[in-house]
């Protein structure tokens, strides 16, 4: 008889000629440290401005740190799915509450493509729509109220190269009772800054759009009727 370790899940054999019985002893790591990124974007002027700026305020870029977990926290996908060293390898939340503009910096990783050295257009999809629903949750959130994303228009204006530094600006552009029209844009992190502006697009002015999207969220009617502005 014989023990093994396997990175697998427990699993019973039998030699083909039906005669020896191996046993298999798995060991499975039950680790639940939560990924610890190690870079950051000081180097950036898009993140100088940021934080310098009176309008917008740094929190934490993990939605744990922003929702409660028993309300919409655990909805995200920015959490072990995406947030590692190959798909986000760390990134960075700025908010203006006045306006209601959510500014996220992101250093994607590598292990995301579709064609050689491009991001894939549906983990760009993902990212918007994830990023959007963040910025429209924020937006609800005071309110106690949630939604669902309705609808999901993406632009892809130039490929986006895997591994570099971007920025993502999001808005809301109108609302209509449960309706929330809300509008991102992904550009170019690593550029210098146009001072004298506070939107996403003004700063990053001069940066590559890589793509943009629109999107609608819907409070759903037995949410809303709950709302606490009644």
């Amino acid at each position: 008889m014989r023990t093994y370790e396997l990175p697998m899940s427990p699993i019973s054999v039998q030699n083909p000629d039906n005669s020896k019985k191996i046993t298999v002893t798995v060991k499975v790591s039950d680790s639940k440290t939560p990924y610890q990124p190690t870079g950051n974007f000081e180097h950036l002027p898009i993140y100088q401005k940021l934080i310098e700026s009176s309008e917008f305020t740094k929190r934490p870029f993990d939605p744990k740190g922003v929702f409660k977990p028993e309300d919409i926290a655990e909805h995200f996908i920015r959490g072990p799915t995406l947030y590692n060293p190959n798909c986000i390898q760390y990134g960075s939340s700025h908010f203006n509450e006045t306006d209601n503009v959510l500014v996220m910096l992101l250093k994607l990783g590598t292990k995301i493509s579709g064609h050689k050295g491009l991001v894939h257009g549906g983990f760009i999809s993902g990212l918007f729509d994830e990023i959007l629903s963040e910025a429209f949750h924020t937006t609800v959130y005071k309110k106690r109220l949630h939604g669902f994303t309705a609808s999901l228009k993406v632009d892809y204006r130039q490929p986006l190269p895997h591994n570099i530094p971007v920025a993502i600006g999001v808005r809301t552009i109108k609302t209509e009772g449960r309706k929330y029209f809300l509008k991102a844009e992904l550009y170019d992190a690593s550029v210098e800054v146009d001072d004298g502006h506070d939107s996403i697009s003004g700063l990053l002015g001069r940066a590559t759009l890589f793509a943009e999207a629109e999107a609608l969220f819907i409070i759903p009617k037995d949410v809303w009727e709950k709302r606490l502005d009644q």
